[in-house]
């Protein structure tokens, strides 16, 4: 099950909290369990910022976490807030693909829901190698377990 941590932060030292993260994804290429950030500022709320961090599992945030490198993060991030991070760890239980323009096909929606929903992937990320691959192949199973395997095959990629 997909899971996202919420990270609220108030700061006025915006641009120093960018290069941390920054080198938090350098430091930990490779090995970082999370598959994307959103960085977002508050309209309502002046120096106030949410990350929003997807990882395939709560068991993937916690590998994650447990990198010392994260625990250095926490720590200089704490110290660069006006007061201190607030986290919120959601299980994501249901995704809804929505529109609200009116301009939008609703049938054109159903029919890519329904091609997406028989598209397979692989992702390399979800399997640690060597090669510390990003690559992520999508298509019909029988296309991605295809290319899946020459890929495989053709980088060495072993565990």
């Amino acid at each position: 099950m997909t899971f996202i941590q919420l990270i609220e932060t108030t700061t006025t030292r915006r641009d120093e909290m960018d290069a941390l993260a920054e080198r938090w994804r350098s430091l930990t290429e490779g090995r970082r369990t999370a598959r994307r950030s959103t960085a977002t500022h508050d309209r309502d709320r002046p120096d106030t910022y949410i990350l929003i961090v997807e990882f395939p599992s709560y068991e993937a945030a916690m590998a994650n976490s447990a990198l010392p490198e994260t625990a250095d993060f926490a720590e200089r991030l704490a110290e660069l807030c006006d007061s201190p991070p607030t986290f919120r760890n959601l299980d994501v239980e249901r995704v809804d693909e929505l529109s609200t323009d009116p301009g939008v096909n609703q049938s054109a929606i159903t029919d890519r829901k329904e091609q997406a929903m028989s598209r397979k992937v692989a992702d390399c990320r979800d399997f640690p190698s060597q090669t510390n691959c990003t690559l992520t192949i999508s298509g019909e199973e029988d296309e991605v377990l295809t290319a899946a395997t020459q890929h495989a095959v053709s980088v060495g990629c072993q565990s």
